[in-house]
């Protein structure tokens, strides 16, 4: 069995993570670069190799189904750990049962997952399922219906690679009951028109395994591919999800579901054929220094936004104490100033970021960080107050980090956010860096949103409407806030002015949904 979470955890629990490992060179961590991937792993370099071979192979057949555009920048984060403890020390309310979990945030996009031993060919499966997420809603970015982005997602999770050969339309065995329990399905209308209940772990089983009977059959039935385009293309025309489905399949609803049932109970096909060919050469694996064996997962807590504000002052006092067993070291200054800011000690994260600047001016992170805590002052400050000349004293330190990195979306975003607290209209260059900041991270709703509001007092309101329909829909709980914003921009409406705060994407998210029972 395994679980996923989507985007939010509580994060009101007590700090667990490993005590501190003292050793004199290296650290325990290992760090593998490719050309799509970061993924940093407690293995054997050997494994680790196998794994990021696997990912791009992974990601290279999903380029060769799809039509991926021209190759971004940016690459996505894994962090493949040990035990439920240290999935813990970045989401504190996980449960025992989950195996991994993918979360966005302005500052990092990732997934994390428990590899090794017996959960090994599992955290693959949670890993192709939830970077097929990540890639459908980076490169496609239609406004698929929910039960097609879990379906699609589960159908391609069991994709397999042996001998030059990848094999795709396996099903998942724990899906086998979820599929052929008919009786456990949601109705067909809530099954085409609703996100599904992930409350019930027996309701989101069967929808997991609906969705993936369903997608199957798109693929594998003669002529339904193309009905099914026909289909999106009704939704996004403004198409009801119920009334658009006869006149673009041929058939209602009901017989859908009467061919899916049909469906399930016969064998049902795969697709095997040669794998597609990736250069492991420009795989680079480096060993962390011993800071990270203490302050990696920490600090990706922090970079999600993971810490609340009751859990911010123990918290900082804990990394301020891992740190100082490393006072020479870069990383762990970079964790004692996002520590500070997570515990709302601006001025204490500034006296630790300015010797790093004046010691080396061009540091990408200091340089963010520092432009950061300007944000996080001006969005503090009171209403009538002097928000915009304190944020744009950011701006300096964004233009520094964008020349040392020009596609590191913190920078990107909090730049042209130093814009949206009035006083001064937003530049077109600035609409320019947000815009980029979001085709970097486009599954990010604080991005979204806020590009599509920007977008919308320009009056493009065909463009903001692209952007908000897949975050306001979202299998995962669709944002309040961007249901708002394209309901607005359907109709011509302007937004407020300020940046938006999705309330989803905030430091006391919801719990993880439990996991579909297998």
């Amino acid at each position: 069995m395994f679980a996923r979470i989507f985007r939010w955890g509580l994060f009101a629990c007590a700090l667990q993570w490993a005590t501190p490992a003292f050793a004199d060179d290296q650290g325990h961590w290992l760090r593998a670069e490719s050309t799509h991937f970061i993924v940093y792993g407690h293995l054997e370099e050997r494994t680790l190799r196998s794994v990021v071979h696997r990912l791009e192979l992974f990601d290279a057949e999903l380029r060769a189904l799809g039509s991926a555009p021209a190759e971004e920048a940016n690459k996505f984060e894994i962090y493949l750990v040990g035990g439920i403890s240290e999935l813990r020390t970045v989401i504190p309310s996980t449960s025992q049962e989950i195996l991994g979990f993918y979360n966005t945030a302005i500052d990092l996009t990732a997934s994390f997952a428990i590899y090794g031993g017996q959960h090994g060919l599992a955290s693959q499966d949670v890993l192709f399922h939830e970077y097929t997420h990540h890639f459908m809603f980076h490169n496609t970015r239609g406004d698929y219906p929910p039960w097609f982005v879990e379906g699609y997602a589960e159908f391609m999770q069991t994709m397999t690679f042996e001998n030059d050969q990848v094999v795709i339309g396996e099903f998942d065995p724990g899906r086998v009951n979820d599929i052929i329990h008919f009786e456990n399905w949601p109705s067909i209308e809530q099954f085409l028109s609703q996100s599904p209940d992930f409350s019930d772990p027996r309701r989101a089983s069967s929808y997991y395994g609906e969705s993936w009977l369903a997608v199957h059959y798109i693929q594998y039935t003669p002529g339904r591919l193309a009905q099914f385009h026909a289909y999106l293309q009704a939704l996004e025309n403004g198409g009801d999800p119920i009334t658009a489905f006869q006149p673009a399949f041929g058939m209602t609803p009901a017989q859908f579901e009467t061919e899916l049932h049909r469906y399930a109970t016969q064998r049902l096909m795969h697709s095997n054929g040669p794998a597609p060919r990736v250069d492991d050469a420009d795989v680079q694996i480096t060993r962390l220094p011993p800071s990270a064996d203490d302050l990696l997962l920490p600090v990706a807590r922090m970079r999600l936004g993971a810490v609340s504000d009751a859990d911010a002052p123990a918290f900082a006092a804990q990394i301020e104490r891992l740190a100082s067993h490393y006072p020479d070291d870069t990383f762990a200054q970079y964790a004692r100033a996002r520590a500070a800011m997570a515990n709302k000690n601006l001025s204490g994260a500034r006296a630790i970021l300015q010797p790093m600047l004046a010691a080396q001016a061009d540091d990408v992170e200091a340089n963010m960080l520092m432009g950061k805590t300007y944000i996080q002052e001006a969005s503090a400050a009171p209403a009538g107050g002097n928000a915009n000349a304190i944020a744009a004293q950011g701006r300096r330190y964004f233009a520094q980090a964008f020349r040392g990195d020009p596609n590191n979306v913190p920078t990107l975003y909090y730049y042209a956010e130093s814009y949206m607290f009035g006083g001064e209209p937003m530049t077109d260059d600035a609409v320019n860096v947000l815009v980029r900041a979001y085709n970097l991270a486009p599954q990010v709703p604080a991005i979204s949103i806020n590009t599509a509001s920007v977008l919308m007092h320009r009056r493009r309101f065909r463009e903001a409407v692209g952007i908000l329909r897949p975050i306001a829909y979202s299998p995962h709980g669709g944002s309040k806030a961007a249901v708002e914003l394209l309901n607005a921009a359907l109709h011509g409406q302007e937004p407020g002015d300020g940046p938006i705060s999705d309330d989803e994407d905030s430091a006391e998210p919801k719990p993880p949904a439990p996991p579909p029972a297998h």
